[in-house]
């Protein structure tokens, strides 16, 4: 189980010393002179690293570990926590200091630690301690996202697929908007909510109307036609309950050429609707 997040004191350089013995073995409560300035919370300290004229005595020395603090007292011990020392017995008078030590940093590091699993992209629970030094309960809620999922993708193992953003937040180009590919028949619509780039390859002969839903201004798509082979046919786009301007005021001449393409770029510029056409590219 995880432990708690050992606290420091409220100052730096705090000294204590015992005010009554700890004899090896107790656990229940440590007495010092005074607690000013530790917090009420877990922490540690290190008891007989010095002596009184302030020379080093190792053998003496023990790093215990509390949970909090009453009256004159440091709660709920936990004897030679980083197993350097021994469990002994301290006499009245024994130096107490709180001081930065391993045990305090690296409690502050795994508390602090939340581990993204790759896998399922969960956060790992016992990484994440609260403070009386059990693992804590998470809720993970899933983000939600209006409009279709497509082009299922995969990022390191992580995500399943990407959200599609439908509206003034659709790109052009990047994954997010792939081509939508239309069948070739003689009216064909273009979703402006299913996508805003279209492609279609016509093979058979006569007038192909192209016709806009759920456009509004601002809108714009892009659609690329592919001629199967050079036929007699001709596209209309978006004369049907709609209109375009084109430069000049004259419609683009299709390439019609086996296997060329023409792409055709549109702006939804008002109601009915009416759109801007150009050209994008052509005999490509």
């Amino acid at each position: 189980m995880p432990q708690a997040i050992r606290y420091p004191t409220s100052s730096n350089f705090v000294q204590k010393t015992l005010g009554a013995a700890l004899l090896s073995g107790v656990t229940a409560a440590a007495t010092f002179n005074n607690v000013t300035n530790v917090q009420n919370k877990p922490g540690v300290f290190i008891v007989d690293r010095v002596d009184t004229n302030g020379v080093e005595t190792p053998l003496k020395r023990e790093v215990i570990q509390y949970t909090a603090t009453s009256g004159l007292t440091v709660t709920t011990l936990t004897r030679n926590a980083d197993s350097s020392g021994t469990d002994q017995d301290h006499a009245v008078g024994a130096i107490v200091e709180f001081v930065p030590d391993a045990l305090w940093a690296q409690s502050i590091v795994d508390g602090l630690t939340a581990t993204v699993v790759a896998s399922t992209g969960l956060l790992d629970t016992t990484k994440v301690v609260a403070q009386g030094g059990t693992g804590a309960s998470l809720t993970l809620i899933s983000p939600t996202f209006s409009g279709p999922i497509i082009n299922p993708t995969i990022f390191n193992g992580t995500f399943a697929s990407l959200p599609v953003f439908t509206g003034q937040a659709r790109m052009m180009g990047g994954v997010l908007t792939p081509f939508v590919t239309l069948t070739d028949s003689a009216n064909m619509y273009l979703d402006m909510r299913a996508g805003t780039k279209f492609t279609v390859n016509i093979a058979t002969a006569g007038i192909h109307n192209f016709l806009a839903t759920n456009a509004t201004v601002g809108s714009i798509a892009m659609l690329q036609v592919q001629f199967a082979s050079s036929i007699s046919m001709s596209i209309n786009l978006f004369n049907t309950n709609a209109s375009t301007t084109w430069p000049g005021g004259t419609a683009p001449t299709l390439t019609n050429t086996t296997l060329k393409n023409d792409m055709f770029g549109l702006v939804c510029i008002g109601t009915l609707p009416r759109f801007a056409g150009f050209i994008v590219g052509q005999n490509y």
